[in-house]
């Protein structure tokens, strides 16, 4: 008995559309005698047009006002659009000739009988529901005319067809943006089902581009702003929204956070956000230090520990000095969050000064007498260190500062004016450490997306790359093992570095320059801010 024949397999959609790419071999649109205005043949959306009107379709001329917007579209799309030239020429064209592209449309009874759940979304007034042509339908109303070409075609809406056919249209045009791809995506996913590889089956597209879409609606109001505005790249985009979602979990993450949707989560992804946008530091590592804030937070809060805002405001110019390794040195403990890795850094508010020691004056001097017969008492451990000096204020005793003996005729001139003294007298930038991380982070190159940021970067902070200085530190960290392309960007990265140590070494332009290069430093090669980097940084930040 023979079996029963195989069911035909669903055409997949990347088939299906095979003929919508339109041109010189699609289809020619043939209406009825009232379509002369539909003679178009080119681009996606008259690929479109001329594959369901070779399908046996007719051209109607429906009221503007009685085409209801797709709920899945655009709402932009459906709505006038002020200071766009395009925008502009689109209007005087329709309003000098008609809408001449007919749009797709199917009736408002077949619409809410293949998506019942979207039936009280619809206006009460309309008859027929748009699945492609709203900017036509806009540009018609803002034109004055009454009427635009439609094809009304009912089993478009089979097997999600509104889908595909909106699809079609959207990922042919050039003005749709990474978000509204996302969410064109998004439907399939939610509304169909499909996983990621299935989506991108289905739309004949590559499934990191639909990964990488899909990622950006996990991003905030603030940062979707910032990539409209194009201040925020995508890949840069794509990696905040990987490294701290936000939002409520969607169908298609692969992995979930359970605090994704919380204040907290937003506002982190916001302090980030402002990381990489001002002081271009990579997204993972904008990350980094936003989380490790947050925890630096809660290990001071838990500890009872108060945390300042600005050591400098608490303690003056001399705030270093109050620095302690480990709160359990001091009493009075209180931190502060450490600019570049937001980790914790202790300071006391008091200061123990050394115990001063009574030093007995000095014989005078007989007359015939030499300096061997008044031999003088060698410094004792209690004397203080210049340390010790730097942090109580109390000068040490060397050999061009003996102390005055009372009745001494050796008095200060009060003409004489005060010695200026650094605020941390002993602390002066040692590059050593700083050299060494910067050779090893010259070592590992990144990626292409994140070397174009921070070469820019670079270029807008003042970066000299052609100081021979900077060319002449930059080879001396050539590594000879790469080729090609590589080799190239190696040497870029190379000199960025290179150029960065020059600029606060040579020119002392911390600041903003100063905290980029060592965020670039900590994040490639681990390296840590001495106390005299970050008060730099301090200084000419708040100058």
């Amino acid at each position: 008995m023979a079996g029963k024949p195989p069911a035909p397999k669903k055409q997949k959609t990347v088939s299906r559309f095979r003929n919508l790419a339109g041109g010189t071999d699609a289809p020619a649109i043939a209406g009825d005698s009232s379509s002369s205005d539909a003679d178009v043949t080119g681009g996606v959306v008259g690929g479109l047009a001329a594959a369901v009107q070779a399908a046996g379709h007719r051209i109607r001329h429906v009221n503007v006002g009685s085409l209801i917007p797709h709920p899945f579209n655009d709402p932009a799309r459906s709505k006038p659009v002020d200071d766009d030239p395009e925008w502009e020429v689109l209007v005087r064209n329709v309003k000098a000739n008609g809408v001449l592209l007919p749009g797709l449309a199917v009736s408002r009874a077949a619409f809410i009988a293949a998506r019942p759940a979207l039936a009280d979304s619809l206006p009460t007034v309309g008859t027929h529901v748009l699945i492609y042509g709203h900017r036509r339908r806009a540009a018609a109303l803002s034109a004055g005319i009454p009427t635009m070409p439609v094809v009304v075609d009912d089993s478009a809406m089979a097997n999600d067809g509104d889908l595909d056919y909106m699809a079609s249209e959207n990922l042919g045009r050039q003005d749709l943006s990474p978000i509204a791809e996302a969410e064109l995506f998004a439907r399939y996913s939610e509304d169909l089902g499909l996983s990621q590889s299935a989506i991108a089956e289905r739309l004949g597209v590559d499934q990191a581009t639909v990964s990488r879409r899909l990622a950006l609606l996990l991003l905030t109001q603030e940062a979707v702003a910032e990539l409209e505005q194009e201040r925020l790249s995508v890949a840069g985009a794509v990696a905040l929204a990987g490294t701290l979602p936000y939002g409520p979990p969607r169908r298609w993450q692969k992995t979930k956070h359970a605090d994704q949707n919380s204040a907290e989560r937003q506002s982190d992804q916001i302090a980030a956000l402002r990381l990489i946008l001002d002081r271009n530091t990579s997204p993972t590592r904008a990350a980094e230090r936003v989380l490790t804030e947050r925890e630096s937070r809660r290990r001071a809060e838990k500890d009872g520990i108060e945390i300042v805002a600005n050591p400098r405001e608490v303690f003056g110019e001399n705030y270093l000095a109050h620095q302690i390794d480990d709160p359990a040195d001091a009493n009075d403990a209180v931190a502060a969050i450490d600019d570049t890795t937001g980790a914790l850094v202790y300071y006391t508010r008091t200061l123990t000064p050394p115990v001063p020691v009574a030093v007995a004056p000095s014989p005078a001097l007989a007359p015939n007498a030499t300096p061997e017969d008044h031999p003088q008492h060698p410094p004792t451990s209690d004397q203080p260190t210049s340390h010790q000096a730097a942090v109580s204020g109390i000068e040490p005793a060397t050999e061009s500062s003996a102390p005055v003996v009372p009745g001494d005729d050796q008095t200060r001139d009060p003409e004489q004016a005060p010695v200026e003294t650094s605020p941390n007298p002993g602390k002066t930038d040692s590059p050593d450490s700083r050299l060494e991380a910067c050779a090893r982070a010259a070592q590992t190159v990144p990626g292409k997306a994140r070397l174009g940021e921070t070469l820019i970067a670079a270029v807008l902070l003042g970066v000299d790359f052609q100081n021979p200085a900077v060319i002449a530190a930059a080879e001396a960290w050539n590594d000879t093992n790469t080729s090609g392309d590589k080799r190239e960007a190696a040497a870029a990265w190379r000199r960025v570095l290179a150029g960065f140590e020059d600029l606060v070494t040579r020119q002392g332009q911390w600041g903003t320059a100063g905290a980029t290069y060592l965020d670039i430093l900590h994040e490639r090669a681990g390296y840590l801010p001495s106390t005299w980097e970050r008060q730099q940084i301090s200084v000419m930040q708040r100058a």
